[in-house]
């Protein structure tokens, strides 16, 4: 005999599975029935499962996920909501209710019973309550200025001394870190003081005449406390003779500031000695000397060079017509010397004075002659052959020829030139030009050059 397979849970009877060797029995506990009653009594068994879990009396250990998904919401004083299959967890940010208050920092806040701030403002003196000094247990400043007291004195040994000088009259005089005294004034030799004390008002102290006469002098008589007992005006004798290198300041810098008139100035000089601006200067050297320029006609600054550019203005040249001026542009050649200044800058071409060049040419007549011809004579030449061979013992032919030159005897032509008689000859004469295109003399070539 054997069962059908059966799951362990719910824990029933294995089915019995008929065998060949059973005899059918029918009715209550027959063979015949005994797997229908074991099935109806398993379904009976499901049967109550089902119908508690859909009553709520029993619950159910799992399931995958719902059928139908549901949305879980909050509302009130937040707003959340997530849909939920029961498939995995959900989450959802929790919103809460605006309260009426904008963000910020409070010092006073409303709170609803909820604990959320309904209202905020800052604190004001009057929120807060009045408290006995010795509530103060820390922070206290233990300084005037600590309480912004203004009218307090600092308390400080200085003031201490003062206070046991208990109104003495005098000067109080502070001689040392909490210590003070009484002074008075006393005169000493050549002054008089009053009120010495300061008791009746501010010591005045005044010096004593000392017999010399208010005034100035540059050579004064001091007694042994500085004061001036005598006093006259300074003569050369009271000035000590000094080398020169002591004299460090306030030297003059013109002939005129040492008061000397027999000497030229510079500027005197320059203008004898053709220097002053505008001047011709004439230098064996390559380059100008100091304060000129080569007169080669280049456009100078007006002021770099002004006294240059009164002197001759734009004559020269006008340069760039605002900055610039130009120089004389002086050539190779010879200067000329003007009779006045209205030629001054004008330039003219080289020339030599008008003048005329004589020439006479001549051929001298020989008288009747005769001119001679020279006649070398001349021979012609001509070439004769001779040839020779023959057969010699079958040998083929063998043919000598023999070229001679022959020239004739030499002869002359007899050909002579007949006298023409007495006559001449014409020659002419052509006069070549020569040299450059100026008029120099010997000489050697100098820079020229105008100061500035």
């Amino acid at each position: 005999m054997a069962n059908l397979a059966d799951p362990k849970t719910p824990g029933f009877p294995a089915v019995y599975q008929l065998e060949l060797t059973d005899r059918v029995k029918a009715g209550a506990g027959g063979i015949a029935n005994r797997q229908a009653e074991q099935l109806v009594e398993r379904t009976a068994f499901l049967k109550k499962q089902i119908d508690d879990i859909v009553s709520g009396a029993l619950v159910a250990e799992y399931a995958d996920r719902l059928k139908t998904p549901r949305v879980i919401a909050m509302t009130g004083d937040g707003a959340w909501s997530v849909t939920f299959d029961g498939n995995g967890n959900v989450s959802s940010a929790l919103t809460l209710a605006n309260s009426g208050v904008a963000a910020g920092s409070y010092g006073i806040v409303t709170v609803d019973a909820k604990g959320r701030v309904t209202a905020g403002r800052q604190m004001t003196e009057a929120d807060v309550p009045a408290l006995s000094w010795s509530k103060v247990a820390s922070g206290k400043p233990n300084t005037l200025d600590g309480y912004g007291i203004t009218d307090g004195q600092v308390a400080s040994p200085d003031l201490t001394a003062l206070a046991n000088l208990k109104g003495a009259a005098g000067i109080y005089v502070n001689t040392g870190p909490g210590s003070a005294v009484v002074r008075t004034l006393t005169a000493g030799q050549g002054v008089t003081i009053s009120n010495g004390d300061g008791k009746s008002g501010n010591p005045t102290i005044a010096l004593t005449p000392s017999g010399v006469a208010a005034g100035s002098y540059g050579i004064v008589t001091v007694d042994a406390m500085g004061r001036v007992t005598a006093g006259r005006q300074m003569g050369g004798g009271d000035v000590p003779a000094h080398d020169w290198s002591k004299v460090v300041t306030g030297k003059p810098t013109t002939l005129a500031g040492y008061g000397i008139s027999d000497a030229y100035t510079k500027a005197e000089t320059d203008n004898k000695l053709g220097g002053a601006p505008g001047s011709i200067v004439l230098s064996f050297a390559e380059s100008p000397p100091t304060g000129a320029l080569v007169c080669n006609g280049a456009a100078v600054s007006r002021i770099a060079y002004p006294a240059l550019f009164v002197a001759i203005g734009t004559k020269y040249g006008a340069g760039d017509g605002k900055n610039t001026f130009n120089l004389p542009n002086v050539q190779d050649g010879f200067a000329l010397l003007a009779a006045n200044g209205n030629g001054v800058g004008s330039t003219v071409t080289g020339a030599v004075i008008q003048h005329t060049h004589g020439a006479n040419a001549s051929a001298d007549s020989s008288g009747e002659h005769s001119h001679g011809v020279n006649d070398p004579g001349h021979s012609h030449a001509y070439i004769t052959r001779t040839e020779i061979g023959g057969n010699a013992g079958g040998s083929p032919n063998i043919v000598w020829k023999i070229d001679q030159t022959i020239r004739t005897s030499s002869e002359r032509t007899g050909i002579s030139i007949a006298a023409a008689g007495g006559h001449g000859h014409n020659v002419g004469v052509n006069i070549h030009s020569n040299g450059g295109d100026c008029n120099y003399a010997a000489g050697v070539r100098v820079l020229v050059c105008i100061t500035y």
